[in-house]
């Protein structure tokens, strides 16, 4: 009985140890940095490592010629705007993993080198509805079984706006240059029935801006338009 207690304090010793041990494991994250334009910019190059979970970081991105080619944003993974100020923090997590580019403007009016763009507004003409519910997805032109959700949401409006946090990348090397995007709308009308209608195959690439900030896609027939716009600084300022 003696050798029996021994043994099982030994043994609860040994678990004890190794959940101390356990709970004691550092993680680490990668962070990478870069930026739009490297011949305008810089986005702090310094930080592309790994590094323990907690460990505060400074994003700081320089612009060349602030007056030519102002800062515009940082952008997460090509896919979500993460701050619009030039230095910003950042807490290493598996939330904040990930490769953070540093988005400057061109030069005036120079759109067909802007790569990065937002769904800034939805219009649908209808009446008679109470609410809105509405999803929008996209995948690469090439691979259309990859399905980004892009944004969603409720609106008591037709005109649905500012999706400036959610970004896409028209000429990044490891993303295609165009994509596909689709809308599924669910109207609530006023007696509390729903009318659902799906957009599908709308298709995105640089070219349809032909050198402007914005290209309207138009479906006359079903009432409805998106706006996508490239990314400047005037855009988070409206």
């Amino acid at each position: 009985m003696k050798k029996y207690k021994i043994f099982n304090l030994i043994l609860l010793f040994l678990v004890t140890i190794t959940l101390f041990t356990g709970c004691g494991e550092t993680k680490y994250f990668s962070i990478s940095t870069k930026s739009s334009n490297s011949e305008i910019g810089t986005g702090n190059g310094s930080i592309n490592t790994t590094w323990a979970e907690g460990t505060e970081l400074n994003l700081i991105a320089t612009s060349k010629d602030s007056d030519k080619y102002p800062f515009i944003c940082w952008v997460k993974d090509a896919t979500k705007v993460y701050s619009t100020n030039s230095s910003e923090k950042l807490k290493v997590s598996e939330a904040t993993e990930g490769v953070y580019t540093a988005i400057f403007s061109e030069g005036e009016n120079n759109f067909n080198a802007m790569m990065y763009a937002a769904l800034t507004n939805i219009t649908y003409n209808t009446s008679n509805f109470s609410d809105i519910n509405y999803t929008v997805r996209y995948a690469p032109e090439k691979n259309a079984s990859i399905e980004i959700v892009h944004c969603e949401g409720k609106a008591q409006q037709v005109s649905i706006n500012s999706f400036t946090d959610n970004v896409f990348c028209l000429l990044e090397d490891t993303q295609p240059k165009a994509y596909i995007f689709s809308l599924t709308l669910t109207v609530i009308k006023n007696d509390g029935t729903e009318e659902i209608k799906n957009f599908r195959n709308i298709k995105v690439n640089n070219d349809l801006f032909e050198g402007k900030s914005e290209f309207t896609y138009e479906d006359d027939v079903n009432g409805l338009s998106l706006t996508f716009s490239k990314l400047s600084k005037s855009l988070f300022e409206q």
